[in-house]
């Protein structure tokens, strides 16, 4: 029943239609379903945005494209395989849902995402929803250069998260981000927690220690490099 029900898709002409899973990739449908509004249609009623390495790929911070989508919900949603696609429902605090933006992603529709610095905040919060520590790490080389400096400060005073801010200051400050004066309010605002972070909380606590930040840099620092010069 439920694949019926969900593959939005549009026309040459703008008409839209409701397509079966094994439509979403032939070629001679005459249709491209749009992932994207029919996670909206899923998630629904719930309040939801589009989250994570799904609004990563939204605000161009990867160079490939995905075949799982992710909301973040009020609500708790199984995760669901219609055709090619997954789509991944994340229940989070309501705290949590802030700097969402409406996205026009065909004419007439939208679809909610977290917009591109709450987007990075939810990198450094979770950065296993977003493919790695690697993709987070390539994907703010990619992007930022385009962040607006007293939003991101707003927003990380708004999650009041020190692990998130810490680990947040330490990936801009290791891609090349050049506002030191926010780099400088990440960390006064992050404080001193006289333990270490873990720049990937799915790996191990060990591996160098950076002292400014309180990160266990424990991925290989020069294998994150190679990430974004390959």
């Amino acid at each position: 029943m439920l694949p019926k029900l969900v593959a939005q898709a549009t026309s040459g002409f703008g008409a839209t239609a409701v397509l079966e899973p094994a439509y979403w990739h032939r070629p001679d449908a005459g249709f491209v379903a749009n992932w994207y509004l029919a996670a909206a249609q899923l998630a629904k009623p719930a309040d939801y945005f589009l989250a994570y390495y799904t609004a990563m790929e939204i605000h161009q911070m990867l160079q490939h494209p995905l075949t799982t989508v992710i909301a973040a919900t009020t609500e708790q949603r199984r995760t669901v395989d219609i055709g090619p696609v997954t789509f991944k429902f994340v229940k989070v605090a309501r705290r949590k849902f802030f700097a969402v933006e409406k996205r026009q992603i065909q004419r007439g529709r939208t679809v909610e995402v977290a917009d591109l610095e709450k987007t990075f905040l939810d990198c450094a919060n979770r950065p296993d929803l977003c493919g790695g520590i690697e993709e987070v790490f390539r994907g703010f080389d990619r992007r930022a250069k385009a962040l607006d400096g007293d939003r991101i400060l707003r927003y990380a005073m708004r999650l009041g998260s020190p692990t998130t801010t810490k680990r947040l200051g330490f990936l801009l400050e290791a891609v090349g981000y050049g506002e030191s004066a926010v780099l400088f309010e990440l960390r006064e605002m992050a404080g001193r927690l006289h333990h270490y972070v873990p720049l990937d909380p799915k790996r191990p606590r060990d591996g160098e220690r950076d002292t400014r930040w309180e990160i266990f840099v424990n991925v290989p620092f020069d294998r994150l490099l190679r990430t974004i010069r390959t």
